[in-house]
């Protein structure tokens, strides 16, 4: 006997494809990033360094360090001095992160402009000495042109007639010595109305 399938669907093919999934890479675009910081007198404030050459979306920030290695990471400065600064613009969903080569810059002391406050009193007859009481903190002064000399305040010196006394602000971290004040003791000559055991001038 010949028994004969008429199902149709006996004769049907399928085909199952299984493909491997596939991984897309997206790589983020690089960028460089530059950074200026022109030196500047000091005046309190931090620096105000500028970026350039940055094309990417991330936020730029800065930092700053005390030597040349930048190892020493420091808040931004305000004293004056030498400091070392980069920029860093951060890592976003295109940009990678990137930061500056270092920069040099330097916060350069300003000029005093005071004059130091000090009291004289020139050499008479009852003192042949000349004083200076020096009333203002941070005062320095030169002898006869020698080396200067630093003085406390409220400290009171003594010279010898005529001696040439030079006194200034003395350099501090952020400013540089003031213009000098010129004292001289002027030799004592005449009376100052003083007479010794009691005698009396004679008037005629």
């Amino acid at each position: 006997a010949v028994v004969t399938n008429k199902n149709e669907k006996c004769f049907e093919t399928k085909t199952s494809v299984t493909t491997a999934a596939s991984i897309f890479n997206v790589e983020k675009n690089i960028t460089e990033i530059s950074v200026e910081c022109p030196d500047f007198v000091y005046n309190g404030s931090t620096p105000d360094p500028i970026y350039s050459n940055y094309y990417g979306d991330g936020s730029v920030s800065y930092k700053y360090y005390s030597d040349i290695l930048c190892q020493y990471e420091i808040d931004p400065p305000v004293n004056a001095g030498v400091y070392f600064v980069i920029a860093c613009a951060s890592e976003t969903d295109v940009y990678l992160s990137c930061e500056s080569t270092a920069l040099q810059f330097e916060i350069l002391r300003a000029d005093n402009v005071n004059t130091p406050s000090y009291t004289v009193t020139q050499p008479s007859l009852r003192d042949r000495n000349g004083y200076i009481l020096f009333t203002s903190e941070g005062v320095e002064y030169s002898l006869n042109s020698s080396a200067y000399v630093s003085v406390s305040l409220n400290e009171k010196l003594s010279f010898n007639e005529g001696d040439v006394v030079l006194i200034r602000y003395a350099e501090s971290a952020n400013y540089e010595a003031s213009e000098e004040v010129t004292v001289k003791m002027i030799p004592f000559s005449g009376t100052d109305g003083f007479y010794p055991n009691g005698a009396l001038p004679i008037i005629l």
